[in-house]
């Protein structure tokens, strides 16, 4: 295929993961049109143009604990500091949007007759379903264990929502439905203690109106009204 060459970029367009190139300085020379897609870009062109300072200030990297990632310790990085292969599966938020994303991302090295490294080959796999439904899983499973192990209705939904985050949400919020019919804030769930605080303040300050046909309350009715 003597013209191969000229259509890589046609061929890798139809790739189902992600492809990306860089170069010694980190900035991206080549994207395909998954990888701009991925990285919330419209075009590999927009992708390209936009230094990798601001594609990164995008998103908030995480591991598969949910503790921050490094961006230093990214295959591609780690690769151009001379390392023949790397690979990591890491969350990403994307701030704009909030919507979240897992990638298993693979990098190679490029390197000249002297071994001097002149790219690094990054391919992005999407995992967002596959975790996704792990998650969910491991959720199931755990929320089942703490249902049977009290029969304290409070705290065990305090439990549960502990197991929510960073699992499957930022935050969680559990309200009860009295036998009154009002509504009040059981459990908040977030990975940051001091949001948790805040919202237990505005909960204190501005509780649940029993009488309203918004949020929460109106969420907590129509279910009522379900199960009759």
């Amino acid at each position: 295929m003597q013209h191969a060459p000229d259509n890589l970029a046609v061929f890798l367009d139809h790739v189902g993961d992600g492809v990306t190139v860089q170069d010694p300085s980190g900035q991206l020379v080549y994207a395909n049109a998954v990888a701009a897609e991925a990285l919330g870009f419209a075009s590999a062109a927009e992708l390209l143009a936009t230094p990798i300072t601001e594609i990164v200030s995008r998103f908030d990297l995480f591991d598969e604990e949910g503790q921050p990632f490094p961006v230093e310790k990214l295959p591609g990085r780690r690769v151009l500091q001379g390392e023949l292969g790397a690979a990591v599966t890491v969350r990403f938020h994307i701030k704009e949007t909030g919507e979240e994303r897992w990638s298993i991302i693979r990098s190679s090295p490029v390197a000249d007759a002297a071994g001097n490294v002149l790219y690094a080959v990054n391919v992005w796999q999407d995992a967002t379903a596959q975790k996704r439904a792990e998650a969910a899983q491991r959720f199931l499973a755990e929320a089942g264990e703490a249902l049977a192990a009290s029969l304290d209705v409070e705290a065990t939904l305090t439990n549960i929502a502990r197991l929510a985050v960073p699992r499957l949400a930022d935050w969680c919020v559990v309200h009860l439905v009295r036998d009154d019919g009002s509504v009040s804030q059981l459990a908040v769930a977030h990975v940051d203690p001091e949001r948790v605080a805040w919202a237990r303040r505005l909960q204190e300050h501005s509780p649940a109106d029993p009488e309203s046909d918004r949020g929460v309350v109106r969420a907590a009715h129509g279910a009522i009204r379900a199960r009759a």
